[in-house]
This record gives structure tokens, sequence and C-alpha cells, in this order.
């Protein structure tokens, strides 16, 4: 039986111009705990620029096929982390006009609620292929992510359907390649970032299961994902590498 598009038409590419904790794949960057062998996390054989999966606290193969289900834009606040760090509030996008959000003068892209830090995250709820298995996984791109998010989500709302031109894809219409790269920021510092590259379409009749578990995932995500009032989501702010990058 092949999938009927129409149920799934436009399906989370709503969200992709706007603005619980589930397994998360991040990046090891050089002052990750998982590589230092002093640390209680320390992962023998893990080196920055891995693709860490915490549900099974091991890195995962580069490069890693998945496929994004649904995605939503929210702020994160947090304590400074010379004050000890730690996630205060998730808030909706228009807590900038909250009367004590600010913009740093001297740092263009930091923004503030009162002596908290704010952070534009971008999440994505996905199906990745671990050890050849489809599994839920969530990515947080947050700072210089917020490129690949971009480019990610740019990706998704020009792509159609050659044979349907009238019909909206849905965000999982096409599977995608996640892998890292090197780069450096402002302060000549080098640090990993994520990279994507766009994969198969996926077929209506060949891949009917995967796009029907797609398709259920893209139903659920709502709960799953982070929300306005949940602080026990899995967000973290960026290294330092990244953050100089501003």
């Amino acid at each position: 039986m092949s999938f009927d598009i129409t149920q799934a038409q436009g399906a989370g590419s709503e969200n992709l111009e706007e603005s619980s904790a589930l397994p998360i794949i991040r990046i090891l960057q050089d002052q990750s705990p998982e590589i230092n062998k002093r640390k209680d996390k320390y992962i023998e054989g893990a080196e920055a620029g891995d693709l860490y999966w915490n549900s099974e606290q091991r890195t995962l193969e580069r490069p890693l096929k998945f496929i994004p289900v649904k995605s939503v834009a929210l702020y994160t606040e947090w304590i400074p982390k010379d004050e000890g760090g730690g996630l205060v509030a998730i808030h909706n996008l228009d807590i900038i006009h909250d009367e004590r959000y600010k913009k740093d003068v001297k740092r263009r892209n930091d923004e503030w609620l009162g002596d908290h830090e704010l952070k534009y995250t971008r999440y994505w709820m996905t199906l990745a292929n671990i050890d050849g298995e489809w599994q839920k996984a969530m990515l947080a791109m947050t700072s210089t992510q917020l490129k690949v998010a971009r480019e990610l989500s740019k990706v998704i709302k020009g792509f159609k359907y050659e044979s349907m031109p009238e019909i909206t894809p849905p965000i999982f219409a096409r599977s995608f390649e996640l892998s890292t790269v090197v780069e450096k920021n402002a302060a000549d510092q080098e640090y990993f970032n994520f990279t994507v590259k766009p994969l198969d379409v996926l077929d209506f009749e060949e891949d009917s299961e995967l796009l029907d578990q797609s398709f259920n995932c893209f139903k659920e995500a709502s709960e799953a994902l982070p929300s306005p009032g949940n602080v026990s989501a899995p967000v973290a702010l960026p290294t330092i590498s990244e953050e100089s990058h501003f």
C-alpha cells in the first residue's frame, strides 16, 4: 500500500519560517567531558567533532542519516555560567516584548531577560537511522548552529514534488545527512558545527512504512518537543568557542 501524501500535505512546514526529555544528538567539543579522561562521563575513543547520542551515552557514526519530522523555535533562559549556570525557563518568541528584555550593545547577538541569558534555539524532532533502525532523536540548534538550521529550513521549504506541484510536501518528505565540520570564531578558535546535506526523496510506495512512521512521529512531536514552562527539556548552552563567534 502506498502512502497517501494528501493526508500529510504541508505537515510540519508551517513552523519553518517562524522564528520532555527525548534522546538528543549533539556535537562533542574540545571542552566536552566525554573526551576528557579525567571526567566521569569520559567515553573511550570519543573525539571532538563526534556526534553524541545521550540515549545510550555513546558516539554515532558520521554521516548520520535522518528525517526531520517537526520543528519549533523558542527562547531558553539561563543563569549565566559565571553565576553557576542552569536552565531557568523556556519562552515563546514573543518574550522579546517583555520589559526585561534587552540586547547587549557590546556583543550584538547576546540577548538578556533581566540578569539571565536568553538563547534563541531551533529544535528539530527527527527520525535518525541509528544502527539500521529509525529512532526518535532531537537536535537543538543555537548560536552558530542557527545558520545550519536556516539552511535546512530553506531546503525543506523550497522542495516540491515534480509530479504534483500543487501538493505542499510535508517536512518529512526527504531524508538528510548529518555530520560535523571544523569552523573558526572571531578569536580564531576552532570549534565543530553541524553540516546537513539533502539525500533521498521518500517514495510513496517503497518508503510507505517509513512515511507512516514519520507522520505518526509528527503527530506525537508536539507533546515531546520543549515548550514554554517545561524546564526539563534536553537543552544546553553553546560552548565557549561558539559563543566567542559573535
